[in-house]
């Protein structure tokens, strides 16, 4: 059933809001998505503090025309996934979006592929988009950091109780050998 001039009014309204208040948004296409697919899609969107809307392209066009963001002009009719993340919601990372659209858009065989985001106002292309989420996360890299710094610490000490223990080797050697 169509929906009535009042309902797609609420909706601009309801978009223009989610853009005006969102640190990133992220739109990708998609097509031959099950329900069971979008439903985990969903899912994992809200476990990371991402916010999920399927729009029909003819509404997203007028609400980034009110925005001013007209330079993100969507062509194609039919209807597009915006992601994004609010900024009221928690601190998380900018790429939080991409990796999950890439990640699903690689499990469901190309159903879900990247088209452009904004952040920061500015438009980002699906390329960078791609690249962005296939860089390591802040907790990763954090990760990654604590080893770095980790490694010579746990090195000195993985030499020195190679020292004991091949002392206690060399002691237990002697007593095995005098014993007999």
């Amino acid at each position: 059933m169509p929906k009535t001039k009042v309902q797609k009014q609420a909706e601009i309204q309801l978009l223009e809001e989610a853009l005006r208040s969102a640190s990133s948004v992220v739109l990708a296409e998609f097509h031959q998505v099950s329900v069971k697919e979008m439903d985990e899609f969903r899912k994992k969107a809200r476990e990371q503090g991402v916010r999920l809307r399927v729009v029909k392209n003819n509404l997203l066009n007028l609400v980034l025309k009110n925005l001013g963001l007209s330079e993100l002009n969507l062509k194609k009719i039919g209807k597009m996934l915006m992601l994004f993340v609010p900024v009221q919601g928690q601190a998380i990372d900018e790429a939080v979006i991409p990796k999950l659209v890439f990640e699903i858009g690689k499990k469901s065989l190309e159903k879900v592929k990247l088209f452009a985001g904004l952040m920061d106002g500015k438009k980002i292309e699906a390329e960078l988009l791609e690249k962005l989420a296939q860089i390591p996360g802040k907790q990763e890299l954090y990760a990654q950091m604590i080893g770095s710094l980790n490694a010579p610490a746990a090195g000195f000490v993985n030499s020195l109780a190679g020292v004991i223990r091949n002392f206690v080797f060399a002691i237990k050697a002697i007593s095995e050998s005098s014993g007999r």
